[in-house]
């Protein structure tokens, strides 16, 4: 069963401290999103456009991150009222960059009544809606190697946070994890 709380960003911050955070940033409006991951680079950085678009379309796409406290605090200075993008905290503290790649790439295209269609997951508001209704089957899959996810909440010094219900509570989870 799907699960959700409400937080400020302190969790964030020491997962992100624990180099146990991941950041998925919508550029589709905001430029500097690319611009900020040339600067973190390929190792730290990638579009899940990579591969599945040219590098033209790359810029209005989704960028995957591995957060760190300045990622934050940018997205806290930068785009506090805006729906951002998610975060994400693998089950698996050694899950690399590519890893969550590989994951999160599978849903950007998704078959809906036989058609292919955009699944903007990383926009928080998609994210919570699609949990929402998502059936049991397609949960799991969506969550795979991921204990939480998390988006910009309707107060922006706070974050919804989801899980599916394995005994896991935020409070708890993000603590010893």
């Amino acid at each position: 069963m799907l699960r959700s709380a409400v937080q400020n960003w302190t969790s964030a911050h020491r997962l992100a401290a624990e180099n146990r955070l991941f950041a998925i940033l919508d550029a589709i409006d905001i430029p500097a999103i690319p611009q900020l991951a040339e600067q973190y680079g390929f190792e730290r950085a990638l579009s899940l456009y990579v591969g599945l678009h040219k590098p033209e379309h790359w810029p209005v796409g989704p960028y995957l991150f591995r957060a760190d406290a300045p990622l934050l605090n940018w997205l806290a200075a930068n785009l506090k009222n805006h729906p951002w993008g998610i975060l994400a905290v693998p089950q698996a503290s050694d899950l690399t960059l590519q890893g969550a790649f590989a994951h999160f790439r599978k849903f950007i295209l998704i078959r809906v009544g036989g058609e292919q269609v955009y699944l903007r997951f990383y926009d928080p508001r998609v994210l919570a809606q699609y949990l929402q209704r998502a059936p049991a089957d397609k949960l799991a899959e969506f969550f795979g190697p991921w204990r939480f996810l998390g988006g910009a909440a309707s107060n922006p010094d706070e974050l919804n946070w989801f899980w599916l219900d394995r005994g896991d509570t935020v409070a708890n989870k993000t603590k010893e994890s």
